[in-house]
């Protein structure tokens, strides 16, 4: 079915008021320095490390327990 002009007008003030208060939105935005990414980063890169430690360390734990069952049983 066609649409009339009034509905088609509608849709474009709908879209421009859309892009009107994105805009908006987008001025409140709060973007990081460059410290606070540093920062930010290295606490994360800090977080993986120490993760990656208690985890193999607990890789190896039980690995070591299952090694240790399955001569145990042998």
């Amino acid at each position: 079915m066609a649409k009339s002009t009034a509905e088609v007008a509608t849709k474009g003030q709908g879209f421009n008021t859309f892009l009107s208060e994105s805009v908006v939105e987008l001025k409140k935005v709060h973007f990081p320095t460059r410290k606070e990414t540093i920062q930010s980063t290295l606490g994360v890169l800090w977080l993986i490390v120490i993760f990656a430690f208690i985890l193999g360390l607990t890789d190896w734990v039980i690995g070591r327990v299952i090694q240790m069952v399955m001569s145990y049983n042998s």
